[in-house]
């Protein structure tokens, strides 16, 4: 009889260990990049020091937080070192999904494919 699903395939073992250093570069990747951008001062450059930012379409309600945006890259590094070193890891990747993608909707002028590309790979 002919059968759609292959039991064989739904029942191999499959080795989880480069997705667990896939996990670990992604992580130490993004607290790299989110301590450079720290580090440079772009944090004031980019989103503090502008009286205008440019938005996207339905999304006019993220804005910058004044100093408090700080926090937002502190979060979403804390979560970064996290999601590397697998430490609660959904609710790590959770965080880390929400803050980055906060950090990227807050001006359109700061948007690069692959922070978009981070975006949907977190959320996934």
């Amino acid at each position: 009889m002919f059968s759609l699903v292959n039991h064989a395939y739904f029942n191999r073992t499959i080795k989880t260990a480069p997705l667990a250093v896939f996990r670990v570069l992604f992580g130490a990747m993004m607290l790299l990049s989110l301590i450079r951008f720290w580090a440079n001062g772009w944090i004031s450059k980019l989103y503090l020091e502008p009286e205008f930012h440019f938005s996207y379409y339905g999304f006019e309600w993220v804005k910058p937080l004044g100093n408090w945006t700080y926090l937002i890259f502190l979060i979403c590094g804390l979560a970064a070192l996290a999601v590397a070193l697998g430490y609660k890891y959904r609710l790590a990747i959770v965080l880390f999904f929400l803050s980055f993608t906060y950090i990227e909707l807050m001006d359109k002028t700061t948007y690069l494919n692959h922070y978009y590309f981070v975006s949907v790979l977190s959320f996934l």
